[in-house]
């Protein structure tokens, strides 16, 4: 080959990679000089970057999220490092200020939606200390942190950051957080399973959709994990989106990320 000539390949790991000969090899025996450059090649559906910031925080970080179920406009957001849960509303000129609707006693990690069985909607929150100690999932009832489900670090791995989710029949998914290996349990009356565990990337914060959960690598990454087949799907990817936090659904229909200080909708 002479010098100037490029070879493109695919890796083992699906991503493509460009070789260029930067210096030829000469007569045998010689040594050839190249250069290379690896990219991620994304599945069919995702995206490198077509999205619109929807909210910004003025202040301070964003790591988990959500939107109220009946009225979208309304989100619900924590810092994960701070004790409050606070909320935003979308009207016609553009975000309300900032307004705190419960402060617990300890750093709030992560928040939910759930109806109960009389149809009547609950928030709810989780307070964990990775490898500290057992986390706890909470539901607020008339301004009231009620416990819900004591998380013990003996069931999840000996870790959890304190991500959660529900599916549409109330079950209780909980991943493993910003470490590798990690893992997604089901909670199936009392007793923890695990479920799924990748390990190349971390399971941050987790939302559930017609039959799959969608979480965030806590990097660049969102995956869709079939709970059918138990099959992991990359569904978006921009590497301008580092250290993505949470993931969820506005209205049933758009994707949403956390960017901690910034969230992102495709």
């Amino acid at each position: 080959m002479t010098e100037g000539s490029y070879v493109c390949v695919i890796t083992d790991e699906g991503r493509l990679s460009q070789l260029r000969v930067n210096m030829a090899a000469g007569p045998s025996p010689g040594v050839l000089g190249i250069g290379y450059i690896t990219w991620e090649v994304p599945t069919p559906g995702t995206s490198a970057g077509n999205e619109d910031v929807i909210y910004t925080r003025p202040s301070k970080n964003l790591y988990s999220f959500t939107f109220h179920p009946a009225i979208p406009e309304k989100l619900y957001y924590v810092n994960a490092n701070e004790n409050n849960i606070s909320r935003t509303a979308e009207t016609g000129t553009g975000w309300s200020p900032e307004d705190v609707v419960y402060t617990h006693n300890t750093y709030v990690r992560d928040l939910a939606f759930l109806s109960d069985q009389e149809g009547e909607l609950h928030l709810y929150f989780s307070e964990a200390s990775g490898a500290g100690d057992d986390g706890m999932i909470y539901e607020i009832k008339n301004n009231v942190a009620v416990p819900y489900r004591v998380v013990k670090l003996s069931e999840v791995g000996g870790f959890w950051t304190g991500n959660f989710a529900f599916d549409d029949d109330e079950t209780l998914y909980l991943s493993t957080g910003n470490r590798i290996p990690a893992s997604i349990y089901r909670v199936d009356d009392g007793s923890i399973t695990e479920i799924f565990k990748d390990g190349k990337g971390s399971i941050k914060g987790m939302v559930y959709k017609d039959g799959a959960i969608y979480y965030a690598n806590w990097k660049t990454k969102i995956y869709r994990l079939d709970l059918v087949t138990s099959k992991q799907s990359l569904v978006y990817v921009n590497p301008e989106r580092e250290w993505i936090s949470d993931v969820g659904f506005r209205s049933d229909t758009a994707l949403t990320t956390a960017n901690l200080a910034v969230t992102a909708v495709l």
